[in-house]
């Protein structure tokens, strides 16, 4: 991979010093840059970030199961939810 032109993106080199050494996460606006700059998509560098989030975070204590009749109703509310903010968007 060639090197990242800071200039080029428009983008503080110290921005992409933070995102290499980890000190910073790659935001939407910087997934959309980095996709135009390597050919690839704004979903493949978010992906990267939400796994490396993912690794970093996982929790050490253990939550009980939820029964089945709940899990579908908090998923039931919850897509209900965001339903109603892509309607009220539009």
């Amino acid at each position: 991979m060639a090197p990242v032109d800071a200039a080029k993106l428009g983008i503080p080199v110290q921005r992409i010093n933070e995102i290499v050494n980890g000190k910073r996460g790659i935001t939407p606006d910087t997934a959309w840059l980095f996709a135009a700059a390597f050919g690839t998509t704004p979903e493949f560098w978010m992906n990267l970030q939400a796994v490396h989030d993912l690794a970093c975070r996982r929790p050490t204590r253990t939550v009980p199961r939820l029964g089945a009749q709940t899990a579908a109703r908090v998923a039931g509310r919850l897509h209900e939810s965001s339903r109603r903010r892509r309607a009220s968007a539009a």
